[in-house]
């Protein structure tokens, strides 16, 4: 159940790819981790790649959790503005991100859904 971030300061955006099975608390670990390194920036925005992940077995409620956790981070750090681009191309996981996007604060963060990563990364970048 790998996690994996990667930062692209260039492009002005950081990828988290999943790839396995996952829990709220799997995500909430990478996070809290990712969080406390050096390659965290609150300025960049996100690109969180579901291509090979699972979320079928968080309930909806743990999706308001994680944008209350989010709207957190970025309020202690004063970043409004947040763009996040989720990529999900079965209908599982984009049905799962839809609880994310409905929980977010929007003064915050910005949520779009992809089936497609060139799309998500075009949405990101503004190209």
């Amino acid at each position: 159940m790998p996690i994996r971030f990667k930062v692209d300061r260039s492009a002005g955006y950081y990828v988290c790819t999943l790839d396995g099975v996952f829990a709220e608390s799997d995500i909430r670990a990478a996070y809290s981790t990712f969080y406390t390194t050096p390659d965290f920036d609150p300025r960049l925005d996100r690109l969180i790649d579901l291509r090979k992940a699972d979320l079928s077995g968080i309930p909806e409620a743990a999706f308001d959790v994680m944008a209350r956790r989010v709207a957190g981070v970025l309020m202690s750090h004063g970043r409004e503005g947040l763009r996040t681009a989720f990529v999900a191309p079965d209908d599982v996981n984009y049905s799962q991100v839809e609880h994310y996007k409905r929980f977010t604060e929007p003064a915050l963060e910005t949520v779009e859904l992809f089936r497609d990563v060139a799309s998500a990364t075009r949405w990101l970048t503004g190209g």
